[in-house]
């Protein structure tokens, strides 16, 4: 049975134009009007490579829209286009010093915890570093 608290995430591989690509981690925040589709609302990280257990820098990118939760294809304004390359429910807590994502279903998923290393950059990003545990805790 899914934790009554537990949102989306998906991971979407963004290809660029001119030919280079990174990853998308959206994830949807606790409390989210999920009907509001162009509501920017999912906390989004870009990420050079896939998640995985090694430890990973992502840039804190600006609010995605709910509606990339479902969407792949072209993204307006000529940047690209946007496939999915993995999805699923986390439970996500959010301060301004730390991001923990569970992955779910189970008490052993993965656990990202994120913390910002540095002020934002000239576009707003602002560079975090995940590190990944155990759902019991001990590191990976």
């Amino acid at each position: 049975m899914p934790h009554p608290h537990t949102t989306r995430w998906v991971l979407l591989r963004h290809d660029l134009d001119d030919g280079s690509r990174h990853f998308d981690w959206l994830l949807e925040r606790p409390g989210d009007d999920a009907h509001d589709l162009d509501r920017r609302s999912l906390l989004s990280f870009r990420l050079q490579g896939l998640l995985g257990s090694e430890p990973f820098d992502a840039a804190r990118m600006g609010d995605h829209r709910r509606a990339y939760l479902d969407y792949q294809g072209p993204v307006s304004g000529g940047r690209g286009r946007v496939s999915r390359v993995d999805e699923g429910a986390c439970l996500l807590e959010e301060t301004a010093q730390r991001v923990t994502v569970q992955l779910v279903p189970d008490a052993q998923a993965v656990i990202y915890i994120g913390t910002p290393t540095g002020p934002p950059d000239e576009r707003g990003e602002i560079p975090f570093r995940f590190e990944s545990q155990w759902g019991g805790g001990a590191s990976r």
